[in-house]
């Protein structure tokens, strides 16, 4: 019986941790299938949401701009524009919104200019299936967000450097 009730209690408070509405995100890739993919992998994750998608840096500064959207979860090699200049208009324009950035590069430069220009998080798109669901959770919550593989290797040059 008394383990019956420690269960429910770890239930009870697990769900008071949860978000009460689910977390929106407009999802930004220029490649359709991409966008599809990920579309479906958020589709299983509790509380997080694909309000809207863009195929372009103008219509997710539209999205993002009609919409606010907890998080904008951004291809970095977006064509058009530099991704990271628009980053940075992004985040003066929608303040409420927070950006988790897609790359295949896994440079710790990358990063490192992408956190400077208000993104609050680096996911290597090999491993978005598993990570970026963490990225979303993270960044809505305010907190930062680099794929493992970028922090090694940022820590690997540290050490080479030294």
């Amino acid at each position: 019986m008394t383990a019956n009730l420690s269960l429910v209690s770890r239930l009870a408070q697990d769900e008071a941790h949860e978000p009460a509405a689910p977390i929106g995100i407009v999802l930004a890739d220029h490649f359709d299938l991409t966008r599809r993919h990920l579309g479906v992998v958020l589709a299983h994750e509790r509380h997080i949401e694909v309000v809207a998608e863009a195929a372009d840096l103008a219509s997710a500064m539209h999205e993002v701009e009609i919409r606010r959207p907890a998080v904008l979860v951004l291809d970095s090699s977006m064509p058009g524009e530099r991704t990271l200049e628009t980053v940075s208009r992004l985040c003066e324009r929608a303040s409420g919104t927070r950006i988790v950035l897609l790359t295949l590069h896994d440079s710790p430069v990358l990063a490192r200019r992408a956190l400077s220009s208000g993104v609050f998080g680096c996911v290597l798109k090999e491993h978005a299936d598993s990570e970026l669901p963490e990225a979303i959770r993270a960044a809505a919550s305010g907190e930062k967000f680099i794929s493992p593989r970028i922090e090694e290797r940022s820590r690997t040059g540290l050490a080479r450097a030294l």
